[in-house]
């Protein structure tokens, strides 16, 4: 009992940190961009782009003190028409994906081969992380749209869509396939019994 009591305070201390340091992350991510905006100009390209690299430090934060994360299993879990990954070739990914490993190529395909079920859970956090930066930067693209501001959503949408939600569709694209992997390698495990029991049986 008192195991389980100590279990829930931990608990609820862990999620009272996560709340306090994320709330005081963004309040301070918000007074950032108020200030960058002020100087630079909202509709410059100058603050578009270092509204990015802002919401990227806020992100960063909240990894270094709260820890990595991601979002629900619904979420993350790949729809039927996201499995083949033929939506995302036709959008561009693997080209993007090339991109990627031109700068972290042995890390990259050392892991995804050696560690599978560890790189799809990376594959979870990372999108996570890029599509929290990517709802930062929605939302102040949306605050632009509707102030008739079409050229801040433009140079905001010009730094977010390859920083952010390319990252996010190379993600999913990333877990379809080694979800595959992962299910070949069950199927031969699943396999391997039955090859060895009528191995045995041969040679009785």
């Amino acid at each position: 009992m008192e195991l389980n009591d100590y279990s829930k305070r931990a608990w609820q201390n862990c999620l009272l940190k996560r709340t306090i340091v994320t709330t005081l992350a963004s309040i301070a991510l918000l007074l950032s961009l108020s200030v960058s905006a002020h100087f630079m100009g909202f509709r410059t390209v100058t603050f578009a782009w270092f509204a990015n690299w802002l919401c990227l430090g806020w992100l960063f934060v909240i990894i270094r003190l709260v820890g990595r994360f991601q979002f629900s299993d619904g979420y993350h879990r790949l729809r039927p028409f996201e499995r083949g990954g033929r939506l995302y070739r036709k959008l561009g990914v693997r080209g993007f994906l090339h991109f990627v490993r031109a700068f972290w190529r042995n890390k990259y395909l050392v892991y995804a081969s050696s560690f599978p079920e560890q790189f799809e859970t990376q594959t979870r956090q990372v999108e996570a992380h890029h599509g929290a930066v990517f709802l930062w930067l929605s939302a102040l693209s949306g605050y632009a749209f509707l102030r008739g501001y079409y050229d801040a959503v433009a140079w905001l949408m010009l730094f977010n869509v390859p920083l952010n939600a390319y990252p996010i569709l190379l993600q999913r694209y990333n877990r379809g396939r080694v979800c595959r992997v992962m299910a070949r390698q069950r199927a031969l495990e699943a396999a391997a019994p039955r090859i060895g029991e009528h191995e045995v049986t041969a040679g009785v």
